[in-house]
């Protein structure tokens, strides 16, 4: 049995048996939420004219093929557009800016990929 001369009490066992507990719950979260993060991919790129000069304020469509499922981002002042997030299979990207001439792509994203497609519009 355990004595109060001992410093360790039934109610300090009890708080330190709930703060383990809390601390292993609280991890095992995290460490779910870091691995669901990894189970899609993302699309990254620039859309530049055809002297590689960044077209701002562009509009590029991304556009899974097996479920048909569409996202639409606009360029920033750069030129780069981001899309995270993406389930894996087919796409075709369509870029889009006043003044210029569209131009397309397709990419097959597989899990964890991070593509790259730069899309280069000539003038119209």
């Amino acid at each position: 049995m355990l004595s109060g001369r001992s410093g360790v009490t039934p109610h300090r066992l009890r708080y330190r048996a709930l703060f383990f507990l809390s601390f292993v719950l609280i991890s095992g979260a995290f460490s779910a939420t870091r691995s669901l993060a990894q189970d899609d991919a993302a699309i990254r790129g620039t859309m530049s004219d055809a002297t590689g000069s960044a077209i701002a304020g562009g509009t590029v469509k991304i556009k899974n093929l097996e479920t048909g499922s569409l996202r639409t981002l606009t360029t920033d002042d750069s030129g780069r557009f981001e899309a995270p997030a993406l389930a894996v299979g087919a796409y075709e990207l369509s870029a889009e800016k006043a003044g210029f001439q569209p131009a397309r792509a397709k990419v097959n994203l597989v899990l964890g990929q991070r593509a790259t497609v730069d899309l280069q519009l000539a003038v119209a």
